[in-house]
């Protein structure tokens, strides 16, 4: 949310803009999918993950946010949809009270999560999705077809 902020003063009015992660690798023709529906969301993708990640509850018919998921399994991995670190949001973000993440880091689906009454957010479903967390991510055969 801080580094957001910085940036702030390059966004315009009602402009909708994107967000991404800097360590997330998108398919193209997915991310113009969301920017031409005209809706502000966060990119979800369906994924294997620590257990302790919170998965990302929604409505599968109308693909409406919910909140995160909290997963009871407390070893290993499980399948779930996970946010994908993109989003496309309003300037309306920057007047809500910034949500922790973490001990010392604000999060921004924190923050959004706990203003969906005011900002309803669209699940924007992604098939092809890598996160990039050491060298052996970008090696793999989900990366080249990106």
């Amino acid at each position: 949310m801080i580094a957001l902020e910085k940036a702030k003063h390059l966004i315009e009015n009602e402009e909708r803009f994107c967000v991404c992660n800097c360590d997330d690798l998108f398919n193209e023709q997915e991310i113009q999918k969301a920017i031409e529906s005209g809706k502000v969301g966060i990119g979800i993708s369906k994924s294997v993950m620590p257990w302790n990640y919170l998965g990302i509850r929604f409505d599968k018919e109308n693909l409406q946010v919910e909140g995160f998921e909290r997963h009871s399994n407390e070893t290993g991995t499980i399948e779930d949809y996970f946010s994908n670190g993109f989003h496309i949001l309003t300037p309306e973000i920057f007047s809500f009270k910034k949500e922790l993440a973490g001990k010392d880091e604000y999060g921004l689906p924190q923050t959004l999560f706990a203003n969906l009454d005011k900002l309803p957010l669209h699940a924007f479903l992604f098939k092809n999705w890598q996160p990039v967390n050491s060298l052996e991510d970008l090696q793999k055969d989900k990366f080249n077809s990106l």
